[in-house]
């Protein structure tokens, strides 16, 4: 007899045919699956028409990610994930975690550094790399940048060498060090209580970087959303933590000179780190990033190609491709990935916690391992992919630059929206994805120690410039007269510097336009009829009038100037009246047919297939077939977060014990029979609607794990039959269970007189871990009835049974 499974995954929402079985031509057995609802409804990446791979590799090997990748240790956290497997009925041992970090080259971020060579250490038996953290810098420390903190931290890196260290791979400077040096000054500054330090560092701020006015905002933005005080604040957290990563990178350097060092995992948007001044510290920069589900965004993208260009070192990009704000398919994750090696990344930091699920009381599966194996092992064979793949060839184009400007990027409060970097984002999404062309990203600090900007670059994009130093507006002229193209996209560019002088003639000057007040506009019509017509505004309109020597290049609905070009020297500065870079206008199609056309006429290459690099759907893991249908009802398939039921079938069966369980009692019932709506054998659907007690990761559950098991104290031999009610064409039995599991023979029968032996299970010891067992019936026909028979066990062997399930064909009535 053929057994076929046709049924499509849920994704694909349309009903289908789940089994059908054969006996040569003749149809024995046909299930029709109900019509299951798409989970996602359109796109949630960016889409790429025609795709490329192989094409694009080139001849350079793999760097640094042939050793693997970097993850951190939710999947070792050994107690919470054997608790959540009891409840789940899933596989969890924590040798196979160790044994599954060796297979992929898993790499593990540990606090401090793991030195365990002892035999029965799971490090040592499958050799596990990690990567050592400080950590002593948020222990009994008010402040990250506290200089005590800072010392704790050099010492702990100091202390990694101290001893064995065999099994360290790199050292990490630390998980969102700048981020929480920030909010936690801010924070202190606006109650400081009795830590004395903070008025002390608010006074170097001020001396050193805020011209004797601007200290630390005394608080987030809701208290201090002053722009030229958290100017100051970030240029001095930035010179104090370079310092710090200074004297950590040295202590390694000295110890061991081959030892990778890992800069700071920063988070979120892109912070005015000034990326290229710590380029001499790390040979690897990570920054983490979390999709949101948005078509119209390469966020991930334009992370990796700010850091790649501004630090030339490898990058390994932290993407949240777990289940953060969305939870992604695994078409989207190989999206989300190749964002990543399309802009010049090199390696991967997982982070794979089910960070969406930890904020629930109902439906936190912990780790994506168990919320979406085919996104975790989507994700696997990207990481085994990684470690061979050859970089791809990115195109030699140098001649275009987009300034990522830390002087205004760096006015945004720390938890305030930060428009400066979505239009950095979207002047790089209409550049690269949409025009296709190639550019790489500069900062002030390589502006000011370039000696020619105009030998390097043809065009400089300014996405944002309201707030800028005096020097950097002088290199930038220096450049439009020297014979560059400076193109601003922000009509407030060159308000004040940096700390609250006005600057705006120095606008004037370059661009020869005076910025009036806001218009009520809604749209911009280029004067180049090939640029397109009237285009919808997505920002705030301002009045400019050019001076005699300034072309128009577009107007505004009302006929008034919208974008000017002036020469100026043997160059031009152009400006934009209201600023195109936004993630709306990036969604528009007007305004991406708009700047294809304005990259093209600027003489820069367009639609370079770099941009169609993405990892081949062939990397993408889908579940096993299916054996029939789950004739017990109790089955759960776990598609990225989702608990998906639809394989199940309720044969309105039961089950009895020989012997009642005598650790973990089973739900009480008449006559000794358990109905599988009922039993904790059969109970996985309830039991993963477990409430937690609060909304947190490790928050512990109302109810016990014993709540869905059953166990037996006894170690006489145990029966457990089960009735399905009717026959069925029997095709897999299934187990999961703990403690010591002996011989199971299983034995099926039509009328529940005569049996007949079906299979057998090998006896096996899981301890604390929760296994799982499978077997195929071995008996052909149609049977009602199967009786899994355990052998007696030695005395003080618990049997721990969690979950049972029993597959099957069901035949058309």
């Amino acid at each position: 007899m053929q057994v076929r499974a046709l049924y499509t995954l849920p994704a694909e929402g349309r009903p289908v045919l789940a089994f059908t079985a054969h006996l040569g031509d003749q149809l024995l057995y046909r299930s029709q699956m109900q019509a299951i609802e798409p989970i996602y409804r359109g796109p949630r990446t960016w889409q790429i028409a025609d795709p490329l791979f192989e094409e694009l590799l080139g001849d350079e090997p793999a760097g640094l990610s042939r050793h693997g990748s970097f993850i951190w240790g939710h999947l070792n956290d050994v107690s919470l994930l054997r608790d959540l497997a009891r409840r789940f009925a899933v596989r969890y041992s924590e040798d196979e975690v160790y044994q599954l970090h060796a297979k992929h080259r898993l790499i593990m971020i540990a606090h401090g550094v793991i030195r365990s060579l002892e035999q029965d250490s799971p490090f040592a038996r499958w050799r596990v790399r990690n990567v050592g953290t400080a950590t002593s810098q948020y222990r009994g420390f008010p402040w990250v940048l506290d200089p005590a903190a800072i010392d704790a931290s050099v010492a702990d890196v100091e202390s990694f060498f101290a001893g064995p260290y065999p099994l360290m791979f790199g050292v990490f400077a630390g998980d969102e060090v700048d981020d929480n040096a920030l909010k936690q000054g801010a924070n202190l500054m606006a109650r400081p209580g009795d830590y004395d330090y903070i008025s002390e560092a608010d006074e170097i701020v001020r001396r050193d970087f805020g011209a004797g006015q601007f200290g630390i905002p005394a608080g987030l933005v809701e208290r201090d959303p002053d722009p030229y005080k958290w100017i100051a604040f970030r240029r001095w957290v930035n010179a104090t933590m370079r310092e710090r990563n200074r004297r950590m990178c040295e202590v390694v350097r000295r110890n061991n000179p081959d030892l990778p060092i890992v800069s700071v995992d920063g988070g979120g948007q892109i912070q005015p780190l000034e990326f290229s001044t710590q380029a001499d510290m790390f040979d690897i920069f990570t920054y983490q990033h979390a999709s949101r589900g948005e078509p119209w965004r390469c966020q991930m993208g334009y992370i990796t190609k700010v850091i790649s260009d501004l630090t030339g070192k490898e990058f390994w990009a932290c993407s949240h491709v777990e289940n953060y704000l969305v939870g992604l398919t695994p078409a989207e994750v190989l999206e989300e990935l190749s964002q990543v090696f399309r802009n010049g990344g090199s390696g991967l930091h997982l982070y794979l916690c089910d960070t969406g699920g930890a904020r629930k009381l109902v439906g936190d599966t912990k780790a994506c391992y168990f919320g979406s194996p085919r996104r975790w092992n989507t994700i696997m064979n990207v990481v085994d992919l990684l470690r061979t793949m050859p970089r791809p060839d990115y195109p030699d184009y140098q001649r275009t630059a987009i300034l990522l400007n830390g002087d205004t990027l760096a006015a945004a409060p720390y938890d305030a929206d930060r428009p400066y970097d979505g239009q950095t984002e979207a002047c790089y999404t209409m550049l690269g994805p949409v025009a296709g062309s190639w550019f790489r990203f500069i900062d002030c600090a390589q502006l000011l120690n370039w000696p020619d900007l105009a030998e390097r670059f043809d065009t400089i994009y300014l996405p944002c410039a309201r707030y800028q130093r005096p020097e950097v507006v002088d290199r930038l002229g220096e450049f439009a007269r020297q014979g560059g193209t400076l193109i601003c996209a922000d009509p407030q560019a060159f308000e004040t510097d940096t700390i609250g002088n006005d600057t705006t003639a120095r606008r004037a000057e370059l661009f020869g336009v005076t910025v009036g007040d806001k218009l009520s506009a809604t749209a911009l019509s280029p004067a180049d009829a090939s640029l397109g017509a009237a285009l919808p505004l997505t920002a705030e309109a301002y009045h400019l009038t050019p001076d005699a020597n300034t072309r128009v290049l577009a107007t505004f609905d009302d006929g008034s100037p919208a974008m000017t070009s002036h020469a100026i020297g043997d160059g031009s500065a152009i400006l934009f009246g209201s600023n195109p870079f936004s993630l709306a206008a990036v969604a528009d199609e007007q305004w991406r047919s708009f700047f294809a056309s304005w990259v093209e006429g600027l003489g820069a290459p367009t639609s370079l297939d770099i941009w169609r690099f993405q990892f081949p759907d062939s990397l993408i893991w889908g579940e096993p077939d299916a054996p029939g249908l789950c004739l017990t009802n109790n089955s759960v398939l776990w598609q990225d977060e989702v608990p998906r039921v639809h394989l199940n079938h309720d044969s309105a069966g039961s089950y009895t014990c020989s012997v009642a369980p005598d650790a973990m009692p089973d739900a009480p019932a008449d006559g000794g029979a358990v109905a599988f709506a009922d039993g904790h054998l059969t109970d996985r659907r309830q039991a993963i609607r477990s409430r937690k007690t609060e909304q947190t990761r490790g928050a512990p559950y109302a109810l016990p794990a014993s709540r869905w098991m059953v166990s037996w104290e006894t170690p006489e031999a145990v029966t457990v039959t089960f009735d399905l009610s009717r026959e069925y064409a029997l095709r897999e039995f299934r187990l999961w269970f703990c403690d010591a599991l002996p011989e199971v023979e299983l034995e099926v029968s039509a009328d529940g007189r005569e049996w007949q032996t079906a299979g057998q299970i090998d006896a096996v010891t899981a301890g604390e871990d929760v296994l799982d067992a499978s077997v195929e019936f071995t008996a052909p026909g149609s049977w009602r009835y199967v009786r899994a028979s355990f052998a007696a066990r030695e005395p003080g062997q618990l049997l721990t049974l969690i979950e049972a399930e029993i597959w099957g064909l069901v035949p058309e009535d």
